[in-house]
């Protein structure tokens, strides 16, 4: 006679083999993700630093593992922007529940600058993407308390308010300004102007091809806002 498999050792044999085929695709996705992460890490640093760098008297870079990375940039006299920050979040590419939320609700690298203008802007600016779903309650209701902008040149997909809209719709009609917000596309999120330091926040998915315009698009903003110098008087 043949003898019977026990179907307790058989379901315990396959237990051992789904739960052995499940550490490995964890670790797989571990290890491709975080060098994925750090591979990021270090061409868009390199980009970045490039781009930043000669703008900068001095200039310190902090790495989060492979999480992203901080560079900070103390600026020379001439540049629009000081104590200017450039941030990147990676997603948690290492994780493998990341991925299977991601099918369902995507999300994105993260660039965020942060930097103070070089005098105090005394009102407040809001340029939301509105498919970018970045808005929160806290935001909708100081939205409220802000004026529409003038501004035609940005279509219909962001929010423009300010709390002075004759102060700022000069920024709108700077072409260069506009080319670079639609060459950014739905990659823009978010910039906000405050009387608070950091005075600039300003936000968009981190992409290879865009990184170079985050930055230049940051200074752009911040030269709008530089103060204006006296004529000379004229001694008679």
């Amino acid at each position: 006679m043949s003898e019977f498999t026990n179907p307790v050792e058989l379901f315990g044999t396959i237990a051992m083999f789904v739960i052995v085929g499940i550490m490995a695709v964890f670790l797989g996705v571990y290890v491709w993700g975080t060098r994925y992460n750090k591979l990021l890490i270090k061409k868009f640093g390199a980009i970045l630093k490039t781009e930043l760098g000669p703008k900068c008297e001095k200039s310190k870079q902090q790495i989060y593992r492979s999480s992203g990375f901080r560079l900070y940039c103390e600026t020379k006299g001439n540049v629009p922007l000081k104590n200017w920050e450039v941030v990147l979040f990676l997603l948690n590419r290492e994780n493998f529940i990341h991925h299977l939320i991601s099918r369902f609700r995507p999300h994105y690298d993260m660039l965020l600058t942060t930097a103070n203008l070089l005098t105090k802007p005394r009102l407040h600016l809001e340029i939301i993407n509105t498919a970018s779903k970045e808005i929160t309650k806290e935001d909708e209701g100081v939205l409220k308390e802000l004026k529409k902008v003038d501004a035609p040149k940005m279509g219909k997909k962001c929010i423009v308010k300010a709390s002075e809209p004759d102060r700022v719709e000069g920024l709108f009609r700077d072409n260069e300004f506009i080319k670079m917000i639609n060459k950014l596309g739905d990659d823009f999120v978010r910039i906000s102007i405050t009387d608070k330091p950091p005075h600039l926040l300003f936000s968009t998915r981190a992409k290879e091809s865009t990184l170079i315009t985050h930055v230049r698009l940051a200074e752009r903003v911040g030269n709008y806002f530089k103060p204006m110098k006296r004529k000379p008087k004229i001694l008679k």
